[in-house]
């Protein structure tokens, strides 16, 4: 499968191997009569049918749904020691993707007088238990990954990841994101800085388009 993704070919191998091994188990035994499927068949059967079970979107990818439609954003930089910087626009869209496993955000816009294209994914994973955060846009060629938990009022989303601050050769700095909502047409991405003393880097507001 040479254009298979690393998620794609995971996923895949793991169906494989869940066959796989029902196969080599029943290789041993003879043949049952027509229509009657042997052990090891079964044992796939109900591997299978976990693995779909265990992988449906649910109640915690339904917080996605809030957020599914066109947005006007403003960003504005907070860095303590710094002047204050005008205000600059931009514009998102959120999607669902996946029969609504995964939300997707793309955005365009100004950030300290630059232009930026930005692509994010924001999942639920069933086996962890946690939300996990995907973003990459054209400031850069690395991506930012984090994950956390919504707080128990469903207001808040707060995941930790890290960074590398290539100007200041920072490998690893340790940061925290947080999307607050305010209501059904307004929520508030944030990103701090958290080694050391804890201060937002930056704030985006997200307002939606009428």
């Amino acid at each position: 499968m040479p254009n298979s993704t690393p998620l794609v070919t995971h996923t895949f191998v793991g169906l494989v191997v869940a066959a796989g091994i029902a196969i080599a188990g029943s290789s041993d035994h003879a043949p049952l009569p027509s229509g009657q499927p042997d052990a090891a068949e079964m044992d796939t059967q109900a591997m299978l049918q976990d693995w779909v079970k265990r992988n449906q979107p649910g109640e915690k990818h339904k917080w996605f749904e809030r957020f599914v439609g066109e947005w006007e954003t403003t960003t504005r930089m907070t860095m303590p020691g710094m002047e204050d910087m005008p205000a600059s626009k931009g514009k998102a869209v959120y999607t669902l993707m996946l029969d609504g496993r995964f939300l997707a955000l793309e955005s365009e816009g100004e950030f300290m007088g630059m232009s930026v294209k930005g692509y994010g994914l924001t999942g639920y994973d069933n086996f962890r238990n946690m939300y996990n955060m995907f973003w990459i846009d054209s400031t850069s060629t690395r991506w930012y990954t984090s994950r956390g938990r919504v707080t128990r009022d469903g207001s808040t989303l707060e995941t930790y990841g890290s960074m590398h601050e290539p100007s200041m050769n920072e490998i690893g700095k340790p940061v925290q994101y947080v999307v607050r909502i305010i209501d059904d047409d307004t929520h508030v991405f944030e990103a701090w800085e958290v080694g050391g003393v804890e201060f937002k880097v930056f704030e985006i507001t997200y307002e939606r388009s009428q």
